[in-house]
């Protein structure tokens, strides 16, 4: 084989597996994130491993029995009725934000929800959020995700 045929397929099977490896990263990364989620509106113990350092702090400092659930419940409407599903719609990889729908029982429209992940000890965990609120359009949803839009954000932005 001609040295230049084997370079390039040296480099074609470093860069397919450079491609693997940043799927496989943002698959952890939003499998974490949906299931924090589904977790955090099925009302159910969230475990304090989804959470950075940082928000478990902020978590034990400022919610209601120092739970997680405790600082989202205040974002639920009861009018929204039962958490039935959470859907991925996009992630952003320069912020490393993921837009989620949820889907409720008696509402028609998803509620929008970005979850915002980072990484410690090698693995995933939650940062923070912000959304909670009632999907208007895709581009509301494309400023939600990009952090132009901060309704309901958890922890709140330091000042």
């Amino acid at each position: 084989m001609k040295p230049k045929i084997r370079l390039v397929i040296s480099v074609s099977i470093i860069l397919v597996f450079i491609v693997c490896l940043v799927v496989l990263n943002r698959r952890n990364e939003s499998t974490t994130a949906k299931a924090f989620l589904s977790d955090l509106l099925s009302a159910n113990t969230v475990s304090n491993s989804y959470l950075s350092e940082e928000l478990n702090e902020i978590v034990q400092n400022q919610c209601v029995d120092s739970t997680i659930i405790g600082c989202s419940a205040k974002l639920i409407s009861p009018s929204w009725d039962e958490f039935t599903d959470v859907h991925f719609v996009i992630g952003s990889g320069s912020d490393n934000s993921i837009l989620f729908h949820t889907i409720w029982s008696d509402i028609d429209d998803p509620i929008s929800v970005v979850v915002v992940m980072t990484i410690e000890n090698d693995k995933w965990v939650v940062e923070g959020w912000r959304g909670f609120t009632v999907w208007e359009s895709e581009n509301e949803d494309a400023r939600l995700l990009r952090g132009l839009r901060r309704d309901n954000e958890f922890p709140p932005p330091k000042e």
